[in-house]
């Protein structure tokens, strides 16, 4: 019989300490004994333009390697798997450039489904400065936008499995994790 992998995703948009809170997570889930693994957000490895050059392959192929890398990752044994990003984030991006063609809309449904694969969702929203790590845009009317959009398309899909954070909470000094 295959024990319960619990899964959690880190959603919201770029240069919010997504990356941070994973392994903020990860160490927590480790100090219980758990085995954990993070799925490191796929979009930075992308063949195709990301930021403001994003293309409606950009959003499917980020998608598909996602959920590839998630699948992956499920039959290594792991008690507890945490994902930078969800399967679903990419098409915040698409709908912010009004991207759009019939096979980024399947697989965007496909990514909506995929959404009943996690237990939790932790949202991190933008309050402060972006974290330049030389990859993602930092203009700030972009990572609002796509915020906005989190807010509008994502947040009423997984609202009961979600707990909110911001920015400013992931680098306080005094942050620690009220539940998991």
């Amino acid at each position: 019989m295959n024990k319960k992998i619990q899964k959690v995703a880190c959603i919201g948009t770029h240069g919010v300490g997504k990356s941070t809170f994973c392994y903020q997570l990860a160490k927590q889930f480790k100090s219980q004994g758990r085995n954990v693994h993070i799925v490191q957000e796929r979009v930075r490895f992308s063949p195709f333009p990301i930021n403001t050059g994003m293309s409606v392959e950009t959003a499917i192929w980020a998608s598909a390697n996602q959920v590839s890398k998630e699948l992956e990752t499920s039959q290594r044994g792991f008690d507890v798997i945490i994902c930078d990003r969800s399967s679903y984030d990419t098409f915040m991006y698409a709908a912010y450039f009004k991207l759009e063609s019939p096979t980024l809309a399947a697989t965007q449904k496909m990514a909506e489904a995929w959404l009943s694969t996690y237990d939790a969702f932790y949202w991190i929203r933008p309050d402060m400065e972006a974290h330049d790590d030389g990859v993602r845009s930092t203009d700030i009317d972009f990572i609002n936008g796509v915020d906005k959009l989190f807010e509008k398309e994502v947040y009423p899909l997984v609202a009961p499995k979600t707990q909110i954070l911001y920015t400013s909470n992931i680098f306080s000094e005094e942050f620690s994790l009220c539940k998991t």
